[in-house]
């Protein structure tokens, strides 16, 4: 973790199902994250949810849809999306490295060092 820390402004790791990453006291170099190979696209949406009610940070992980190592199905991946599409105006969605950044600065802007 130390030369990850050296390297990258942040990381992902692996989480339990059903813990958002908290922006104000998260390890930025261990993020949760949960893998999208083993829920429906509804419970994605339910993780979200939750996570945004709790001004949590979902994050998903796949590496490939329909096949490969920690695959999401086509179905899932295409339900997910239209719901994030539909509710953009309420659910940011970004790469990691930018939420990253974002919670960087207001650490910084409220004085907070972890």
């Amino acid at each position: 973790m130390p030369i990850v820390a050296e390297i990258f402004l942040a990381a992902r790791g692996w989480g339990e199902l059903g813990y958002p990453n908290f922006p104000l006291a998260c390890d930025l170099h261990e993020l949760w994250s949960w893998s999208a190979h083993r829920i429906s696209f509804e419970q994605m949406i339910g993780l979200v949810v939750r996570a945004s009610s709790e001004n949590g940070w979902a994050i998903y992980t796949f590496h490939g849809i329909n096949e490969g190592h920690l695959p999401i199905s086509e179905f899932d991946l295409t339900g997910f999306l239209r719901f994030l599409k539909k509710n953009e105006d309420k659910i940011w969605v970004a790469p990691v490295c930018e939420v990253a950044e974002y919670i960087v600065e207001a650490r910084n802007r409220l004085g907070i060092c972890l």
